[in-house]
């Protein structure tokens, strides 16, 4: 039995606080969460245009944010 570290990837949508999307896995790139991103769209069936995503970095309080807010695209 191997032993060690993984990572939990979730999207939540900020106006339900329900998780739309989740993956576990063993790396923890942009490219894993960018799959977890992914399957909540087709899960959700989300159209093109019409989301708008947002990150805190991990900190703790929004105005720490220096991201902001993007528009999807498609």
């Amino acid at each position: 039995m191997l032993h060690g570290w993984v990572y939990l990837h979730v999207i939540v949508d900020c106006c339900t606080r329900e998780i739309c999307g989740w993956t576990l896995d063993v790396r923890t790139r942009a490219t894993e969460a960018i799959c977890c991103v992914e399957a909540a769209f087709i899960d959700r069936q989300v159209r093109p245009g019409v989301l708008t995503l947002g990150t805190n970095n991990g900190r703790s309080s929004p105005r720490e944010t220096s991201a902001g807010t993007s528009p999807l695209v498609e």
